[in-house]
């Protein structure tokens, strides 16, 4: 009896014993280093580095990262920063000790153009959905019209897919995804199989004795159509609105017709509930009088004509291009080449930038650090928002381009190339 009542005790002495102790967690520890760039042995500052994606942290002017309280184990550290090479590593981390690593970026350099398919006739417009599907439009007179439509799903290989009239003089294309766009000309058409089959919605030159040049879709049921006459017997200018997918298509006339004061209104750009439209104003046939560009706040409900601030000897160039981008900003292009207009205030105003140095057939800007130009001599980059341009590429006349994002691109040539801007492998 005496020796069971002293195993009791044992017992709950060594129970009350283990209830009291703390119960202790794993070991912690630190992750450090430094990010070196692996040509010229200097720091990278600015490095985004991330935890097995659950922390971040970014590489100060010395290049160094820190990461505190990390558990004990194994974990994966990527590296990212444009343009280095994206560099992944694996970090053991044993409990109590600091881990401390020198990594080593490779530099690739900025993005280049080169040619990913040469199609063997003139590229007047390429449109893309994503970095792989995309469609080029052709032929034509290489410039401003074309009547064949090649597609890609893989960004190097362009494959025709449908041929229209001649006579029906296709100007622009626009594509919503992979599957649904529209085409304008003499005609609107609307495909819904990625452009294999086409179907007629309106005949533009039978309503308004003009052509359609401009189009904008901000889905698969609204978007703009703009056109007009350039031609002295032609003074039908016209916006199209539709919320159908183009089943009906509502004109907004605002402008007043007569055989004096004629318009054509060659592109749109729509951002959310602004939008800029660019065109031309003639009076007579040899002289340009009043602005050919307005503009709207509330998603094409109105639109207002633009001031233009380019002195009484510019007169009022005709405008085919424009690009939007930033909080507000535009950038148009006059047809004719060489000129340039910006806009802080999404087009209410425009004030002349420096002319430039030949005729230039397209622009796209991603945002007030990243724009290009498609000229006569190949493709410019500006940095300040067309203030001052430099070459990237200087292999013919560029005729049109779209870019998805600050690295990557797509761009069209007069003699039939497709090109592709991306960072180097």
């Amino acid at each position: 009896m005496k020796h069971l009542k002293i195993v009791v005790s044992v017992i709950i002495t060594v129970t009350l014993f283990t209830s009291c102790k703390k119960t202790t967690g794993p070991e912690i520890s630190d992750i450090k280093g430094v990010v070196i760039d692996d040509s010229t042995g200097v720091p990278v500052e600015g490095v985004l580095v991330t935890l097995a994606k659950m922390k971040q942290d970014t590489t100060d002017s010395l290049g160094k990262f820190y990461f505190g309280d990390v558990e004990e184990g194994t974990y994966s550290l990527e590296f990212s920063k444009y343009p280095y090479r994206d560099t992944t590593l694996t970090a053991y981390v044993e409990g109590g000790k600091t881990w401390e690593i020198e990594v080593r970026m490779r530099y690739l350099g900025p993005p280049e153009w080169h040619v990913v398919d040469s199609i063997g006739e003139p590229v007047v417009q390429v449109f893309f959905v994503d970095y792989w599907t995309g469609w080029a439009l052709c032929g034509g007179d290489g410039l401003w019209w074309g009547d064949k439509l090649y597609r890609t799903m893989d960004g190097d290989n362009f494959t025709l897919v449908y041929q229209f009239s001649q006579e029906d003089s296709v100007r622009k294309i626009f594509f919503v995804n992979s599957y649904v766009g529209w085409a304008v000309g003499m005609k609107i058409w609307k495909t819904e199989d990625g452009g294999y089959t086409w179907v007629e919605q309106m005949n533009v030159d039978s309503i308004y004795n003009s052509q359609a040049y401009g189009l904008y879709f901000y889905d698969e049921n609204e978007g703009f159509v703009v056109g007009g006459g350039e031609n002295i017997h032609y003074n039908h200018d016209f916006v199209l609105h539709t919320t159908d997918g183009g089943t009906t298509w509502i004109p907004y006339e605002f402008f007043e017709s007569d055989d004096s004061n004629l318009f054509a209104l060659f592109d749109i750009k729509m951002d959310g509930d602004r939008g800029v439209i660019v065109g031309q104003h003639v009076y007579c046939i040899w002289e340009w009088v009043g602005s050919g560009s307005f503009y709207t706040t509330n998603r094409g409900i109105e639109w207002h004509t633009s001031r233009e601030s380019f002195g009484s000897e510019m007169g009022h160039p005709p405008f085919h291009r424009v690009t939007l981008y930033g909080n507000g900003k535009a950038i148009k292009i006059w047809r004719g080449g060489l000129l340039a207009a910006r806009s802080e205030d999404m087009g209410h105003s425009w004030f002349l930038l420096d002319t430039l140095s030949c005729p230039v057939y397209d622009i796209f800007f991603i945002d007030e650090t990243h724009g290009w130009i498609a000229l006569e001599e190949g493709i410019y980059f500006t940095r300040d928002e067309g203030t001052h341009w430099w070459g990237q590429w200087a292999g013919g006349r560029v005729t049109s381009l779209y870019m998805l994002d600050a690295n990557w691109g797509y761009a069209g040539t007069y003699e039939g190339c497709i090109l592709r801007y991306e960072r180097r492998k």
